[in-house]
């Protein structure tokens, strides 16, 4: 019998645990250490804004695993408050700094090695930042803090600086709890990795729940006052704006923590992040690395991508822990499905948005629809607001946005599976999805999502959005109601023929005209286009999405 394999793991959290668990049961004789330079091994990060918010009430529940219960289950030892401080890769060893007693230094050994150091927040280079009500949230220890904070001097105002998906957790949570809000976004719109029009929709929602929004703007100084721990702290931002809070929390972003990986001279990308194949193995064989300290195959573009999210992070652990001990695992690379929760509505996003296709100078079109969560006639239905960027020629789905209050995980996990596989819109099409009423509709939203996609790849239907029926002169025909018409306007110069009465009503009158097709969400709109186009219309277009995207794409409100 051989010597045991010697794994040795920097990092635990989500890659890190992964990787332990899964080496341990796939061989029993390994031996396996787990070096964390924090007090927690293994903890739910993504459940800490729920906590700071109160709908998570148990703060052991978020602890996953501790260093007795791995030891126990898994025969792992593990070094909490150790810091690793250097790789050897000649020697294959490494030093590792005792944090609870500084002058105390311990070397391992390793086989194999892997390197789970995670991401840090990105620090803002200002005055005041380290200011006492001032803080980040990426562990446990910055959640107690926090709450710490919110429990002794009950701050009535706060400031969250970054929208993105932490931002917009933290400012829910923090309104729950009766704090008013607001946000502060660099960008010029709320949730970057959307596209504008349904960033819109996000915003509008946001507003809507009580936090204020400010946008296009960025702190560049925190004003404290004196030094006891402060009630009443201005901040100034780009624009010349102050704003006083009570509290501020910085969720403007991380970046890969590759300190380690850098001083030992493996290979980084051009995204900052550790190189891994697709085994997970750096530059250096013998060490492996895997979650946020990593870039990945973007499976849509097959290009080097950082996407810094807890599902490819245990997914990376789990390849990284079967190879180093002994097994065969390939990591396929990632497509960045993600979801997020502001109060009742949820946000999700998988694959490509329209920029990043744009950008990656792919041929693609984009299709929007509104469609019911569930049977209308069965009580509690809401709308579910997607968008589809296809591929021209192929059909093929590069990526999908959705926005609801009810089975949004469900539409984006669909979506997800289809672009997972490579598949298109007609694979999309031809899915067998569960159907009762309480639960969906006969053609769910993500079916119906891809029908009109399949419409316009297939030439049975042709789209243009609101600003280029301005910008091109269209004259608009408003196939809609006239309660509709009057009320809902986008379009002031909007001509009026329901579509039910269209067919005895030809507007023959404009057939040489551009014509746009507007209805509530495009479904009318596209009967009518059908209809024209049977009469010899040849410049007829539908509104992509009708109104409700409209609205939003050109940023008008309702009338």
């Amino acid at each position: 019998m051989g010597k045991p394999v010697r794994i040795i793991i920097i990092g635990g959290v989500a890659a890190g645990a992964s990787a332990a668990a899964r080496a341990r049961r796939l061989n029993e004789d390994a031996e396996i250490k787990i070096i964390e330079k924090s007090t927690y091994v293994s903890f739910a990060n993504c459940g800490m804004p729920y906590h700071i918010g109160g709908e998570i009430t148990n703060r052991q529940r978020l602890l996953l695993n501790t260093p007795d219960s791995l030891k126990a289950r898994f025969n792992i030892d593990v070094y909490v408050n150790h810091e690793v401080i250097e790789i050897d890769r000649k020697a294959k060893n490494i030093t590792v700094r005792d944090l609870t007693s500084r002058k105390k230094k311990l070397t391992f050994e390793y086989d194999k090695l892997l390197i789970a150091t995670g991401a840090r927040h990105i620090e803002l280079p200002i005055d005041g930042i380290d200011a006492k009500n001032v803080f980040p949230l990426r562990h446990i220890s910055n959640m107690d803090k926090i709450k710490h904070y919110i429990e002794t001097y009950n701050p009535m105002t706060a400031v969250v600086l970054g929208a993105g998906y932490i931002g917009v957790e933290l400012a829910e949570q923090l309104k729950r709890v009766g704090i008013e809000v607001t946000m502060v976004e660099k960008y010029d719109q709320v949730m970057p990795v959307l596209d504008p029009e349904m960033a819109t929709v996000v915003e509008e929602h946001i507003i809507d729940s009580a936090i204020k929004v400010i946008k296009n703007d960025g702190v560049v100084e925190i004003i404290t006052e004196g030094d006891e721990t402060p009630v009443g702290v201005a901040l100034r931002l780009e624009s010349g704006r102050e704003i006083r809070a009570e509290l501020i929390l910085m969720c403007i972003g991380i970046t890969p923590e590759v300190t380690l990986a850098k001083e030992a001279k493996l290979k980084l990308g051009e995204t900052g992040a550790i190189v891994v194949n697709d085994k997970m193995q750096t530059s250096d064989k013998s060490i492996f690395a895997a979650g946020d300290a990593v870039e990945s195959r973007h499976r849509v573009t097959s290009k080097s991508v950082w996407m810094p999210l807890a599902g490819p992070a245990n997914m990376q652990g789990r390849v990284a822990g079967t190879v180093m001990a002994g097994g065969t695992a390939t990591y396929t690379g990632v497509i960045g499905t993600s979801i997020v929760k502001i109060t009742n509505m949820a946000v999700a996003k998988t694959g490509l948005s329209e920029k990043e296709t744009a950008e990656a100078n792919m041929d693609y079109f984009v299709s929007f629809s509104h469609s019911p969560d569930h049977a209308m006639y069965y009580p509690g239905a809401t709308m579910q607001h997607i968008k589809l960027i296809v591929e021209n020629k192929t059909g093929r789905l590069l990526g999908a946005q959705v926005i609801g209050n009810e089975r949004v995980d469900k539409a984006i996990d669909i979506f997800a599976t289809v672009i997972g596989l490579g598949g298109n819109v007609d694979d999309l099409v031809n899915m067998d999805l569960a159907y009762a009423p309480p639960f969906s509709t006969v053609k769910s939203p993500a079916l119906m999502a891809g029908m009109i996609a399949q419409n316009r790849l297939n030439g049975l239907d042709e789209t243009i959005m609101a600003d280029e029926v301005i910008n091109d002169d269209y004259h608009v025909i408003d196939v809609r109601t006239a309660s509709e018409h009057e009320s809902d306007v986008v379009f002031e110069e909007s001509e009026l023929i329901t579509v039910d009465n269209l067919r005895e009503n030809i507007p023959v009158q404009h057939k040489g005209k551009k014509i746009a097709l507007l209805c509530r969400a495009g479904l009318r709109s596209y009967i009518a286009y059908r209809m024209l186009k049977q009469h010899g219309f040849k410049k007829v277009k539908n509104i992509n999405g009708g109104y409700l995207t409209s609205k939003y794409a050109l940023k008008k409100d309702k009338k």
